[in-house]
């Protein structure tokens, strides 16, 4: 009867997989947080607006098309044209 218990317990232990991992160490380096440059509000440049067509204005960077309708005066726009990082930014008029 003892036998029976004895192979029961090892099956249950074997089966659970936190037993068979490799023990976790902390010796690596931890991974800095990515911080984006600072840049302080007024360097931000404004973009031009379109005359005639409300909401629309003119980047700063390229002189594009881009549709800012429905944002506040002053709101930190990334430029949809631009895909490097860091992306460039500008404010609505």
């Amino acid at each position: 009867m003892r036998q029976i218990t004895l192979l029961a317990m090892c099956g249950l232990f074997s089966s659970c997989w936190w037993i068979s991992q490799p023990a976790k160490t902390f010796d690596e380096a931890p991974i800095p947080p990515c911080n984006p440059p600072v840049v302080s509000f007024s360097e931000i440049p404004v973009a031009q607006p379109v005359p005639g067509r409300d909401g629309f204005v003119f980047s700063p960077f390229g002189n594009r098309l881009v549709d800012c309708q429905g944002m506040a005066s002053g709101t930190l726009v990334y430029d949809p044209y631009d895909t490097e990082e860091p992306r460039k930014r500008f404010r609505v008029p």
